[in-house]
């Protein structure tokens, strides 16, 4: 078994051994050749970095490496079925953190599905330790309220500015530079009071996904966040996704109260060299 970087792998290959590692997951992830282009783009992620196990040239195995700064971010580790059981995800880690130190990093987070157990046992023995609970949710926006607020769509959003206002640290793909990356497919809405932003939300129509949304912590409990929902609801074709929302946060209180079923729930999970 050949451990190397996926830089020079064809991305036809890649996109093959993705969709087999995936295609039994809880939620299974099926990509072509566009979308697994556009994953790389939008969540940062460097092939360079990269690492798959090949067995005569065939990608067997991979793990997909996001780069931001010093931190490093599992954008996907697969093995396709019939080389499972051969601890190719410990040594594809192992052969992985020393090339990340040499490049600077000393930050590594990723995702765990939390009924995950095997996965998260493999986590842990290589260091990682669970730092957050995050929720998924889905569905049809059922919230039958009525408001006066003006809702403005924003040409040239100040990500930066607008992420405070979330009141609580977004996960890796909802993070500021990933929203930018997003740029041109992602719609900003926003209310103000006296000229000034107090809540927004990102969304993709097309996927109808919402990336962030927040409201500034002295408007809450106003029905801001339900105006943007509404707003959301009569926008995007359903179901609507919401991923990443972080446990027992008033964020995460809110959206359970907007029709939306939960999905699933994952462990953040992260380690420092």
């Amino acid at each position: 078994m050949l451990l190397k970087s996926l830089e020079n792998t064809p991305i036809a290959d890649i996109v093959n051994a993705f969709n087999q590692s995936f295609a039994d997951y809880e939620l299974p992830f099926q990509f072509t050749t566009e979308s697994m282009l556009q994953k790389i783009q939008f969540e940062d992620i460097d092939l360079r970095y990269s690492v798959g196990a090949f067995d005569n040239y065939k990608l067997v195995g991979f793990i997909f490496f996001g780069i931001d700064g010093t931190t490093a971010w599992d954008g996907g580790t697969g093995v396709i079925p019939a080389y499972r059981g051969q601890r190719l995800t410990q040594r594809m880690l192992d052969y992985s953190f020393p090339i990340l130190k040499a490049q600077g990093i000393n930050h590594v987070l990723l995702e765990v599905l939390e009924n995950n157990v095997g996965a998260r046992n493999i986590y842990e023995s290589a260091g990682f330790r669970i730092t957050r609970k995050l929720h998924g949710y889905k569905g049809q926006v059922s919230i039958d309220k009525t408001h006066n607020y003006q809702i403005e769509v924003l040409t040239d959003p100040d990500f930066g500015m607008l992420s405070k206002l979330g009141g609580f640290k977004f996960a890796w793909q909802q993070m500021d530079k990933r929203i930018q990356n997003r740029a041109n497919v992602i719609t900003t809405i926003c209310i103000r009071d006296n000229n000034e932003i107090v809540a927004y939300m990102h969304f993709d129509a097309k996927a109808s996904r919402v990336h962030q949304f927040g409201t500034a912590e002295s408007h809450r409990r106003k029905g801001m966040a339900t105006a943007l929902f509404q707003y959301l609801a009569q926008n995007c074709a359903t179901p609507i996704l919401v991923v990443n929302v972080e446990d027992v946060s008033e964020a995460d209180k809110f959206i359970q109260t907007t029709g939306l079923a939960h999905l699933i729930s994952q462990f953040e999970m992260a380690m420092s060299f």
